[in-house]
């Protein structure tokens, strides 16, 4: 879906195959997020040093362009893993979703590289986000769904149950990830030039939100980070997360 503020959308959110309505994007979103901005505004004045979300957002571009610019000469799977997931802990950050990498049983000999997952809490509750990451291993701007699970990409030094390694991500949530016991609702997939955020309920539809970071983070459209940092902040997904 091209993206324009005419449209009520935003520069560099994609809304494939309408996640949201046409008429929720042109007639209610911008009023839904009204409430949480002018509460992270008026944190922002009652205290000091607190930044709201969007602003932070806007102060990662010149890491992520860093980030992306040093990718570009790195051949390494393994550095280019640990250049991506630096700028990924400070998106997180920016969200307030805890950074919290583990290697998550999913089958019988079976793991996958986690980044985060809420609630993380010790009461056994199932998680219902999750956050991965995708390995542009050529550096080719690739779809992060097209992109296969790399070895390097789990987590400590093993051994691992790396038998899904090589294995696209859109495989993976199909097949792996939603057939879990507990599958999360939401999921985070993200890559150095995409995030795409999955809600279960919409994926056998193949609706999702894209973000290109190079376009969100290259022109720091206010209206685009504010959108940005809202729907994807701990609180809007799993409310009462966040800080």
């Amino acid at each position: 879906m091209a993206v324009s503020d005419n449209a009520a959308t935003f520069l560099g959110i994609n809304n494939e195959n309408e996640f949201y309505s046409a008429h929720y994007l042109s007639e209610v979103f911008k009023g839904d997020i009204k409430e949480t901005l002018d509460g992270w505004n008026k944190r922002a004045e009652e205290e000091e040093h607190y930044q709201p979300p969007f602003k932070r957002l806007s102060n990662l571009n010149r890491e992520y362009f860093a980030m992306r610019e040093r990718l570009g000469r790195e051949r390494s799977a393994k550095q280019r893993t640990q250049m991506q997931r630096n700028f990924f802990k400070s998106l997180l950050s920016v969200l307030d979703i805890p950074w919290a990498p583990a290697n998550v049983i999913v089958g019988k000999d079976q793991e996958l590289p986690v980044l985060s997952r809420l609630p993380n809490n010790s009461d056994n509750e199932p998680a219902k986000l999750w956050v991965l990451g995708a390995l542009d291993i050529n550096n080719e701007g690739c779809d992060p769904l097209s992109l296969k699970l790399h070895k390097d990409q789990y987590i400590g030094d093993g051994p691992q149950f790396d038998s899904l390694k090589n294995t696209e991500w859109y495989k993976l949530l199909n097949e792996v990830i939603f057939k879990v016991d507990e599958p999360p609702r939401w999921v985070l997939l993200v890559s150095d030039s995409q995030l795409i955020l999955i809600d279960r309920y919409k994926w056998l539809q193949n609706r999702m939100l894209r973000f290109d970071w190079s376009e969100i983070l290259g022109r720091r459209d206010d209206l685009t980070l504010k959108a940005t940092a809202v729907l994807l902040h701990a609180n809007s997904l799993i409310p009462e997360q966040g800080e």
